[in-house]
């Protein structure tokens, strides 16, 4: 009978210089990255997010952004790390159902042009055990994500481009 021997594929070792090296880069990257982001406004308005709100039944203040994706679904990101997804089209018509319900009085309009509080602190969101995003506000900065390579799985995704891979995500 014929046996199959298998062989071990030598993994690269990083020391802990390159490690903290590597994070030192990733901490200053991100640092920078937030500074340049005070000046930016949230894209959000108390309206869209009373809107947002009211369609999904949560607090207008949990809501942090939405987007799309892939034309198709619309996601909610909430303040706590939380996502919702949600049908385009069903979406949009909760929105012009309840725009057409919701009044607009002089103190919401004035309210809506007062800039907004002071930039926030970096926040770390765990989307699962795969996946974190770092944020400065409600901006995304950057990723650490999983993928198939075998010898370095961990990417770090700074403006949708690759920074960094590691065999471990610290």
């Amino acid at each position: 009978m014929t046996y199959t021997t298998h062989t071990h594929q030598a993994i690269r070792v990083f020391s802990v210089d390159e490690q903290s090296a590597a994070q030192a880069e990733l901490n200053h990257l991100l640092a920078t990255q937030a500074q340049g982001l005070a000046p930016n406004q949230d894209p959000l308005t108390n309206s869209d997010r009373r809107i947002i709100g009211e369609i999904i039944q949560v607090e207008p203040e949990s809501v942090r952004t939405i987007w799309i994706e892939g034309g198709i679904t619309v996601w909610v990101q909430f303040i706590d790390g939380g996502r919702l997804p949600f049908d385009r089209n069903w979406f949009a018509t909760r929105v012009a159902q309840v725009k057409a319900t919701l009044t607009q009085t002089p103190q919401a309009i004035k309210a809506e042009k007062v800039p907004p509080a002071a930039p926030k602190k970096l926040t770390t969101v765990v989307c699962s055990f795969y996946d974190y995003e770092f944020y400065a506000a409600s901006k995304l900065l950057a990723s650490i994500t999983h993928d198939d390579e075998l010898t370095q799985p961990w990417v770090v995704v700074v403006n949708s481009l690759e920074k960094f891979r590691a065999n471990t995500w610290t």
